[in-house]
C-alpha cells in the first residue's frame, strides 16, 4: 500500500494510506573508513526484465496527459517525463494533476512542476506518483509539488522528516521561499 502525503498549512502530513502505528529504528552500522552513524541510501537499483511492460498510471488513479487531452476524462490527467506540461495551459483549473517520476534518477518531473506553478500559474495539486522515494521529497517540494505518493518500502514517520532536511535554502524555486541573498540586508 503505497502512502500519501499532502503539505498544508501547518507542514506536512500524512492524509491516506498510512500503516498504523509501524516504528522502525535505524540501528547504527560500522562502515570500514566511515562513520557507523551515517544514513544508507533508500534506494537500490533493480534491474528491468528485457519484457518489461510501460507502466499502467491508470492503476494509481491517473490517465496519461496525451490520452486525457484526446478525451478520457475519467480521471485527472498525468504528465510523463517526455509530455509538455504547456499544453495544460487551457486546463489550470483543474484541481489535480500527477506528475510521473518513473525512475529514481529522472529529475524531468521536477522541472515539469516548475513550469506548470512558475509559467501556467497552475494552483491546483501536484502529486508525484511513481518512483517516489524520501530522498527526493525536500527538493520535489521546492519545485512546487503538493502531495507524494510514496514508494511502498519507504518509512512515512521517517518521510515526514525529510521536509525539514535543510534549515535554509539557497536557490529561488516554485514553493515561493525566497532564497537567503535575497533576504540579506542591503
Amino acid at each position: 500500500m503505497s502512502v500519501l502525503i499532502k503539505l498544508g498549512a501547518d507542514g506536512p502530513f500524512i492524509a491516506e494510506g498510512a500503516p498504523a502505528a509501524v516504528k522502525t529504528e535505524a540501528t547504527p552500522r560500522v562502515v570500514e573508513g566511515g562513520r557507523g552513524d551515517a544514513r544508507i541510501a533508500t534506494y537500490v537499483k533493480k534491474p528491468v526484465p528485457a519484457d518489461a511492460k510501460a507502466k499502467d498510471w491508470r492503476d494509481d488513479g491517473f490517465v496519461p496527459l496525451i490520452e486525457w487531452l484526446a478525451g478520457e476524462r475519467g480521471a485527472p490527467p498525468i504528465v510523463l517525463p517526455t509530455d509538455d506540461p504547456f499544453t495544460l495551459a487551457e486546463h489550470v483549473a483543474l484541481p489535480l494533476i500527477g506528475v510521473a517520476f518513473p525512475k529514481f534518477n529522472d529529475g524531468r518531473g521536477m522541472s515539469q512542476a516548475v513550469l506548470l506553478r512558475k509559467r501556467l500559474s497552475y494552483g491546483g495539486d501536484l502529486r508525484a506518483v511513481g518512483d517516489v522515494a524520501r530522498d527526493q521529497l525536500f527538493f520535489m517540494a521546492r519545485c512546487g509539488l503538493t502531495s507524494f505518493a510514496l514508494r511502498a518500502d519507504q518509512d512515512p514517520d521517517d518521510a515526514l522528516r525529510a521536509f525539514a532536511d535543510f534549515s535554509d535554502v539557497y536557490q529561488d524555486s516554485a514553493d515561493g521561499l525566497s532564497p537567503l541573498f535575497r533576504r540579506r540586508a542591503p
